[in-house]
């Protein structure tokens, strides 16, 4: 019974291990997870666009400059706008893909045999092809993309001619990594159970370190190599390849994030372990690592960790849990109206897939504004293409409610048995019907105008509401300039 469940346990390790390793691949973040700006993390976010495709996202969202672009599972490539969310360009590849990366202003697919470079305009920069499968995940530093292969071959070619720079051979498959640390050392694990160092410039061999079983995952940062490999936890030293510290996590581990001197380790467990990156042991033997906190989580991440200096951030489900990276405390959840699968951040625009689904979301603007005739939604620093205009009827101006509400983070749903609309905003319910004047609020039944005439109405497929109505109801603020509708968010960012 102890070896069955022994064997399920490392099967879950596994599985979930391999999951979160191409997560990381997955969600344009650096390799450390540590992000520059976590700004973002102090605002309400309301979602500003969303795209169903027509196949499951397999890899992505990455950002290239103002495009935020994913992979599908038939083979296609798409590229957004991240202010309108419309397509930008399509790219058929010849083989399925499995993993995007981007630099610069192109984007990086690996497939079965090849690493095909895309433009920022939706050009083919170049494919490199391979004799045998591609078994690592692709990694860039400066002008050089890593990978390795089934034949045991190990390349690095140039970004922007496709060229190859050089190759390393070797016995067995590289199949775990690479990871970069700084710009000399490049990390991978391979099937012959030993964790390699080369040199980027030259693909030369640094050093190599002899396990007693393969690694499921490795992690480069502050100086040391990461590994995990069984229920033990190694720091060896990226210089030397020595050994400097392990620690037994009895469940074996996940991913690893860093920040500020620490390892942040997950285990299946639902935990995370907070490690001290600056120990180094003892020179003569493998020391015990020092564990500075353990966080227990309530449920496994749905993508991979990312963290700032002060703060580790958990994508669980529809929200991102924030703990602190002193003492491992919660610090809050930020909601999102969507599983996270996968996510990437760029500045205020925060990229989610899920399944066929991609979203993206931003900080809630504090005002929004209309053109009547125009069909564009000004958000504080851009606009967003609504694909309707605001209409004048009876002396008063009609929108979508969606477009009222889901900016300042609210939501809409509808009743197609009743044409019943309704909203929720600011801790108020607003629900409104089509052809009926009067709408009940969270005070009770309202009239909506003195116009018996002014109510809600369906146009091209759309429920037309009262801008004005809607929005104060809501505690929202409306004004007019010209021809211009603004709505302020009087609550404010919080």
């Amino acid at each position: 019974m102890k070896s069955i469940t022994k064997f399920f346990l490392f099967m879950l390790v596994l599985t979930i291990a391999t999951a979160n390793t191409n997560a990381v691949s997955q969600s344009g973040i650096p390799g450390n997870g540590l992000i520059l700006n976590d700004d973002w993390a102090s605002f309400p976010q309301s979602q500003v666009w969303e795209n169903q495709l027509q196949a499951d996202i397999v890899s992505g969202p990455v950002f290239v400059g103002s495009r935020v672009v994913v992979a599908l599972e038939n083979s296609q490539v798409n590229a957004f706008s991240i202010y309108s969310g419309k397509l930008a360009w399509s790219y058929k590849l010849d083989q399925k893909p499995n993993q995007i990366t981007s630099s610069n202003d192109s984007v990086f697919v690996k497939t079965a045999r090849q690493v095909t470079s895309i433009g920022d305009g939706g050009q083919k920069n170049w494919i490199f092809q391979t004799e045998a499968n591609i078994t690592t995940d692709l990694a860039i530093l400066g002008n050089m993309l890593f990978f390795g292969c089934t034949d045991g071959n190990f390349y690095c070619v140039d970004v922007k001619s496709g060229k190859k720079i050089w190759l390393s051979a070797f016995k067995s498959i590289p199949n775990i990594g690479p990871k970069m640390l700084g710009e000399d050392h490049l990390f991978f694990a391979s099937t012959d159970k030993k964790l390699y160092c080369l040199n980027t410039s030259s693909g030369k061999q640094e050093w190599e370190l002899a396990l007693d079983d393969s690694p499921e995952w490795i992690f480069a940062d502050q100086n040391r190599v990461l590994a995990q490999e069984g229920k033990y936890l190694f720091a060896i030293e990226a210089s030397s390849g020595n050994p400097r510290w392990k620690y037994e996590t009895g469940t074996g581990s996940l991913q690893a994030v860093s920040s500020k001197g620490k390892f942040f380790v997950t285990t299946p467990a639902l935990a995370i372990n907070c490690f001290d990156a600056n120990f180094f042991g003892k020179a003569c033997c493998i020391s015990t690592g020092k564990r500075l906190w353990l966080s227990q989580l309530d449920s496994f991440p749905t993508a991979r960790l990312f963290c700032s200096e002060e703060t580790i951030f958990v994508p669980k489900g529809n929200l991102i849990e924030k703990i602190s990276a002193v003492d491992g405390s919660e610090q809050g959840d930020i909601f999102f109206g969507k599983k996270i699968e996968s996510i990437s951040l760029q500045g205020d625009s925060i990229a989610i897939t899920s399944g066929n689904t991609i979203s993206l979301y931003s900080k809630v603007p504090k005002k929004i504004t209309f053109e009547v005739g125009q069909k564009t939604l000004g958000r504080d620093s851009f606009t967003v293409d609504m694909g309707v205009a605001p209409v004048i009827v009876g002396g008063r101006s009609f929108l979508p409610a969606r477009y009222i509400c889901e900016p300042f983070g609210g939501s809409v749903s509808w009743d197609q048995g009743s044409k019943k609309t309704t909203c929720q905003l600011n801790g108020k319910t607003l629900s409104l019907w089509v052809g009926k004047n009067t709408a009940r609020t969270s005070g009770g039944e309202k009239r909506i105008d003195n116009d018996t005439k002014i109510a809600p109405f369906i146009q091209n497929g759309r429920v037309m509401i009262p801008v004005r109505f809607m929005a104060e109801s809501l505690g929202l603020k409306t004004s007019y300039e010209d021809k211009k509708i603004i709505i302020d968010n009087e609550r404010g960012q919080k």
